[in-house]
C-alpha cells in the first residue's frame, strides 16, 4: 500500500510543480509585452499575481495530498519513499532545485507542525557538482575583434523589441563613450576581451535591464544597461559599470525581477561572477524564486551554525514595541518574533502585523524596505541561547517559543538582513 501511495504522491506533487512553473513562466513572459506597450498598471498586477501564485498552488495541492494520505498508517515511510522517487524524477530537470523546494513546502504543510526534516525533505543541497556545470546557453558573446560601434549596436538591438528606439544612433554613441574608458582601464591591449550578455532581459516596474560582463580571461567586469520606454520610444537611461552599483540593482530592498530563465542555477552562476559577495538566497529571490531563496538562506545558516560557536543575543538598538529581535553576532541576519502583547500605544493584532509583512512583498520596495523570509517551526540549538535570552523571549513571545530537550523551537518568525539601527549609526 505505502509503495503505490508514495508513487502517487510523488507523481502528483511533480505534476503540480510543473503546472506552477508553467504558470510562473507565462506571467514572466508577459513582461516583455508589458514593457513594449507601456502597460505599467498591468506590470504591477502581474507582479502581485506571480507572488501569490506559489502560496495558492501549495494550498491547493496540500488539501489534495492530505486527502490522498488519509488513514495511511506508515505516514513517514510514505514520505521517505516519495522523496526518493521525487528525487529521481528531479535529477534531469533544469529547475530541479526549485522543484525540491516545492516538494518541501507540500511535505511540511501536509504533515503540520514540524521543522526541516533531513529524511523526509530536501534539506541539504545534494547537487553541488551538477548545479553549475555550464553557462553556454545563458549568454551571447560579442567579440571586440569587430567594430565597437557594431558591438554596441548589436547588444541593444538583438533583443528585438516590438517598439522603436527613440534615437538608436544617439544611444549607441552614449554606450561607446561611457564604456570605452572602462575598457582602456581593464587592459584592452591584452587581447581576448569580449562582451558576454545574458540572453534574458530583466524587467522590473518601468525598466528593462540588459545584464552582462566584460570578460578578460578569468577576470570579469559587470555592466548593466537600463532601458526605459517613453512616449517617443525606448532609450538607454544610463550605463552601470560599478560592481557595487550593480549589486544595489539586485538588492534585497528591491522588488523581484521578471526574467525568463530556462536553467535558474546557470543564470545564478553567471550573476555570481558579477556580484561574488551576493548570496544565493538574495539572487534566487531577486529572480522571483523567493521560496527557494528562503531554502538557500536556511542551508547557509545551518552551515554557519556548524562552523561557529557564538551565542544568540538580543539585537542591538531600541527594543521594538511589536517585535522581539535577536541575532547571532557572527551572522548577517536578524530573527524577528511577533510579541504576544504589544507595548502602548501600539494596538495592532498579530494578523495585521503578518498582513503588513505580506504587503511589503507585494509592493515595490524601491530601496526603502528590506525583504523578509517567513519561517514556521524553526528549530535552533538550545546551547546557543543564554538562560537570560530564553527567559526574555518566553516572556514576550511565550505562545510561540518553547524548549524541547536540546532544541529551541519557534513556531513563527521572520528573518531579515541585519542592518545598523539609525540611532547606533548616528
Amino acid at each position: 500500500m505505502s509503495n503505490s501511495l508514495a508513487e502517487e504522491v510523488a507523481a502528483f506533487i511533480m505534476g503540480s510543480f510543473d503546472t506552477y512553473l508553467e504558470d510562473f513562466n507565462v506571467i514572466t513572459r508577459r513582461s516583455k509585452q508589458r514593457f513594449e506597450n507601456r502597460e505599467w498598471l498591468e506590470v504591477q498586477s502581474d507582479s502581485k499575481e506571480r507572488l501569490n501564485l506559489y502560496k495558492r498552488r501549495i494550498a491547493k495541492i496540500t488539501r489534495l495530498v492530505t486527502r490522498m494520505m488519509e488513514g495511511e498508517h506508515a505516514y513517514w515511510d510514505v514520505w521517505r519513499q516519495a522523496k526518493n522517487l521525487y528525487a529521481a524524477e528531479c535529477a534531469n530537470r533544469k529547475s530541479y532545485e526549485i522543484a525540491e523546494t516545492f516538494y518541501n513546502s507540500v511535505c511540511r504543510k501536509v504533515i503540520g507542525k514540524m521543522g526541516a526534516h533531513e529524511t523526509l525533505m530536501f534539506v541539504e543541497d545534494e547537487h553541488k557538482q551538477r548545479e553549475y556545470e555550464g553557462e553556454s546557453e545563458v549568454f551571447k558573446t560579442y567579440s571586440l575583434e569587430n567594430n565597437f560601434e557594431e558591438v554596441a549596436s548589436s547588444i541593444l538591438v538583438d533583443f528585438q523589441f516590438h517598439a522603436p528606439f527613440e534615437d538608436l544612433t544617439r544611444d549607441i554613441e552614449f554606450v561607446r563613450k561611457a564604456i570605452w574608458p572602462a575598457l582602456i582601464k581593464t587592459h584592452l591591449d591584452k587581447g581576448g576581451t569580449r562582451f558576454e550578455v545574458l540572453n534574458s532581459i530583466f524587467y522590473r516596474n518601468k525598466a528593462a535591464y540588459i545584464v552582462g560582463r566584460i570578460s578578460m580571461g578569468d577576470t570579469y567586469r559587470p555592466f548593466v544597461i537600463p532601458l526605459l520606454h517613453g512616449e517617443n520610444g525606448i532609450f538607454v537611461d544610463t550605463l552601470i559599470l560599478s560592481p557595487n552599483d550593480v549589486s544595489i540593482i539586485f538588492s534585497f530592498t528591491r522588488s523581484y525581477f521578471m526574467v525568463e530563465v530556462e536553467i535558474p542555477s546557470e543564470l545564478i552562476h553567471f550573476l555570481r561572477t558579477l556580484m561574488p559577495r551576493k548570496s544565493y538566497a538574495d539572487l534566487y529571490a531577486s529572480l522571483g524564486f523567493s521560496k527557494h531563496g528562503k531554502t538557500e538562506l536556511y542551508r547557509h545558516f545551518i552551515r554557519h551554525l556548524s562552523m561557529s560557536s557564538d551565542s544568540f543575543i538580543i539585537a542591538p538598538g531600541i527594543k521594538g514595541m511589536v517585535m522581539s529581535v535577536f541575532t547571532l553576532p557572527s551572522y548577517e541576519v536578524v530573527f524577528k518574533l511577533i510579541k504576544d502583547k504589544f507595548d502602548p500605544p501600539k494596538t495592532s493584532t498579530k494578523g495585521q502585523v503578518k498582513s503588513k509583512y505580506h504587503l511589503v512583498k507585494l509592493h515595490d520596495r524601491v530601496g526603502r524596505m528590506a525583504d523578509t523570509h517567513e519561517f514556521e517551526h524553526f528549530v535552533l540549538p538550545r546551547d546557543r541561547f543564554s538562560d537570560e535570552l530564553l527567559e526574555e523571549l518566553k516572556q514576550v513571545a511565550g505562545s510561540i517559543v518553547r524548549v524541547e530537550g536540546d532544541k529551541v523551537i519557534i513556531d513563527h518568525l521572520y528573518t531579515e538582513r541585519k542592518m545598523t539601527p539609525l540611532i547606533i549609526f548616528l
